[in-house]
């Protein structure tokens, strides 16, 4: 299933790899979830996955069996169309009491660095530059990702030249939410070398990776953190303790809820899908019913070459999945109110013919 999910740009009109999918995913909805399909129709679920089921993600699980004559993989029965759904590496993690200071909750801080301006130093100066120098190239749609996520949201975007690691310490700390559209660097072998690759400050001379120690090292109050790179949910397994991911760094760093990718993000995907998601959090979703959301959305409207899992199941929410903005209940109340005033008005005015009042 994992192989066939993170393959990069898969054949959607490919018959076999199309029935190899359907059966394996609904062969592992049997064997996972069908014992309790009654318990848990229509409602969020939890997961908290074991060993290598910590490598694939639910929603792609499909709840009958498919036997379709041509390759549709936006029509399926994906657990997806069914539940919310969001993960967690351990019920500690999930329900410990972990640093849960939600900050300012409308202060939003996202970052897109730029890369390709290290190619034209000279060799001395590319020395302390080296993990930039061969493979982290410009991402295309980043940009746009987060000036839109912006633009929906508020907050203030860090690009270019200022999104460099000095700015995400800077402003990480006091955010509600941090967005980060960048490159990100797994060492499954060491993963607290893992890396999110911020712009290189040539003059500081720094080559802009925060290393996963770092955060695990940090004090970071936001609520919600949307990794929008790749493979921020992935890493080492390791025994007795889970996956050990960036995510996990940002979640012991005190950020209670996470977006993470866990496999390569497609630009593309990415700043048609995010966009959605943080207008959903806007308007009060809880964070795996907005996430939940912007993947249908996009379901519904993706071409048929843009429609395999790959492109869109990759998003997972972890731990806290409560809602962000919540309502404002005195309106309600005030609201409420109102209507019941207007409606005894309205009342008095009609069977004033039948009681003997004066207005």
């Amino acid at each position: 299933m994992r192989s066939l999910l993170e393959k990069e740009n898969p054949n959607s009109g490919d018959f076999s790899n199309f029935i190899a999918f359907t059966e394996i995913s609904y062969g592992l909805y049997e064997r996972l979830l069908n014992p309790f399909e009654e318990e848990i129709k229509d409602k969020q679920l939890i997961i908290i996955p074991d060993n290598v089921l910590l490598l694939i993600p639910y929603e792609v699980l499909l709840t009958e069996k498919v036997s379709n004559t041509e390759p549709d993989y936006a029509r399926l029965p994906y657990l997806l169309k069914s539940n919310n759904i969001s993960y967690s590496y351990s019920a500690n993690l999930l329900f410990g009491n972990y640093l849960k200071n939600e900050g300012n909750k409308k202060n939003m801080v996202a970052f897109a660095p730029t890369y390709g301006h290290i190619q034209n130093l000279a060799t001395d100066q590319l020395i302390a530059l080296e993990p930039y120098r061969d493979f982290l190239v410009p991402i295309p749609g980043a940009l746009e990702e987060v000036n839109q996520v912006v633009n929906i949201f508020g907050g203030k975007s860090f690009t270019g030249f200022d999104a460099s690691k000095y700015y995400f310490v800077k402003n990480a700390r006091d955010a509600g939410i941090i967005f980060l559209a960048m490159h990100a660097l797994m060492d499954n072998s060491e993963p607290m070398f893992s890396t999110l690759a911020f712009t290189a400050d040539t003059v500081k001379n720094d080559n802009g990776l925060m290393y996963a120690y770092e955060l695990y090292n940090s004090d970071i109050h936001a609520r919600l953190a949307v990794l929008s790179a790749c493979n921020t949910g992935m890493g080492a397994l390791k025994q007795g303790e889970g996956l050990m991911s960036m995510a996990r760094a940002f979640i012991c760093a005190g950020v209670p809820s996470l977006v993470v990718n866990q496999w390569r993000v497609n630009d593309v995907v990415a700043k048609e899908l995010m966009p959605t998601f943080m207008k959903n959090i806007k308007n009060g979703d809880q964070l795996d019913e907005a996430l939940r959301k912007a993947r249908l959305n996009y379901l519904a409207n993706a071409p048929a070459r843009l429609a395999h899992p790959h492109y869109w199941a990759g998003y997972v929410m972890l731990g806290d999945s409560s809602a962000i903005i919540k309502p404002n209940i005195r309106i309600y109340i005030i609201l409420g109110v109102s209507v019941i005033v207007i409606i005894l008005v309205s009342l008095l005015f009609y069977f004033r013919k039948f009681i003997n009042l004066k207005f």
